[in-house]
């Protein structure tokens, strides 16, 4: 069976998709991801490396959300 991978419905579906199951985790991630996107591409991955050093699971995720987004703007 192929499960499809819901958008955010406010109601968690985008959370549970990442693979975050707790909340705290999760405005973490929603935290530094929107504070890396302000830096210099170049500068991300080792700002994150620093902020992240204790969730390297969020680190992952982080890394992860980064690349989808510099992908998506080279598809346009």
């Amino acid at each position: 069976m192929i499960r499809r991978r819901e958008r955010d419905t406010h109601d968690g579906s985008e959370r549970h998709a990442l693979g975050i199951a707790d909340n705290t985790e999760w405005n973490r991630l929603d935290e530094v991801f929107s504070a890396a996107l302000e830096l210099p591409e170049d500068a991300r991955q080792a700002w994150l490396q620093k902020e992240l050093a204790d969730a390297p699971y969020v680190l992952r995720r982080a890394t992860q959300l980064l690349e989808r987004e510099r992908d998506s703007r080279s598809r346009f």
